[in-house]
């Protein structure tokens, strides 16, 4: 294992602008301490309509790799497999949407360095991408740095440290935690920052170091089978480990409601409605009443195209 860091960028069937965006954000990095780029294809098909594409991938910078597999394994197996061919004592993982801001691995490597922590997050702006692929909203997230963060405040935290662009993990700790939970179809963050606080702190860096996309449409979370997936993993894996297990089951209902509800609204206000026999705080009651208003909209529009389509 070399003294380096190791970026894995994962991708999926993506525009190769967008990809092209987020390598390039890679290469513009002010550190000088990254080994190697591994860009992982989960869709394998048709690899000579890519062969201009690979080149040209290749050409922005002599230290990527693109590497591929037989089949579509999802986003999990693809980081995982990315991770074992990578030779970095520090990992970085990046989704083929988002970018980089241009120092974020210095800033990362330095904390983690100056900390001692396992393994860091980040925080980001977040820019909605409409579906005519323009830009309809961005702000930015930002919460506190920290360099103490520990199991108890990570799970009831409900993933406040951000996803797999944010992170930057020693490489040994994520061997030794069996790396991304390949089964899982969300929370997949969640569920490897909670394994990783078990050996060691959690940090992150309070500088906004990512731009994050959220294309209209595509992202897990408009999945609602996906969402029930993850979370009722959560709640089968970690209520027991709460410390306060009725609020732990709260956030994972409440978190299914506010991403099913817009899909299906009968579902999705269960879910809400079995948050607040939980919790019957305001804080609950407000945000429930908050998903449910959208979630009834969105309802009757859907109603109203099929009348009279």
């Amino acid at each position: 294992m070399t003294d380096t860091v190791s970026v894995v960028i994962i991708t999926y069937k993506r525009d190769p602008e967008i990809l092209k965006r987020a390598l390039k954000s890679v290469v513009d990095q002010t550190s000088d301490d990254i080994g190697e780029i591994l860009i992982v294809d989960d869709n394998p098909d048709d690899l000579k309509l890519k062969d201009e594409l690979i080149g040209e991938l290749k050409a922005m910078s002599d230290k990527v790799r693109y590497i591929t597999y037989e089949g579509n394994h999802g986003a999990c197996y693809a980081r995982n497999y990315g991770a074992a061919h990578s030779e970095g004592r520090l990992l970085a993982f990046m989704d083929d949407d988002d970018e980089w801001r241009p120092e974020k691995i210095d800033a990362q490597k330095r904390f983690l360095e100056t900390s001692g922590c396992v393994a860091a997050g980040c925080n980001a702006e977040v820019q909605y991408i409409n579906s005519l692929g323009e830009l309809s909203l961005k702000y930015p997230i930002v919460r506190p740095g920290r360099d103490d963060l520990a199991f108890q405040e990570i799970l009831m935290g409900n993933n406040d440290i951000g996803g797999g662009s944010y992170m930057m993990i020693r490489h040994d700790v994520f061997d030794e935690v069996g790396g991304f939970c390949e089964g899982l179809r969300s929370c997949q963050d969640y569920d490897l920052w909670l394994r990783l606080s078990e050996k060691g702190r959690i940090g992150r860096v309070e500088d906004i170091l990512v731009n994050y996309y959220a294309y209209e449409g595509e992202h897990i979370t408009g999945n609602p089978d996906n969402v029930i997936q993850g979370r009722e993993y959560m709640l089968s894996t970690y209520t027991d480990r709460a410390d306060d297990p009725r609020r732990f089951k709260a956030m994972q209902y409440m978190s299914m409601g506010e991403n099913v509800i817009n899909h299906r609204l009968m579902q999705g206000t269960g879910f809400l409605l079995k948050s607040l026999r939980l919790d019957f705080s305001s804080s609950t009651i407000k945000k429930a009443a908050g998903f449910m208003r959208p979630g009834i909209f969105y309802a009757l529009r859907r109603f109203k195209r099929k009348i009279f389509s």
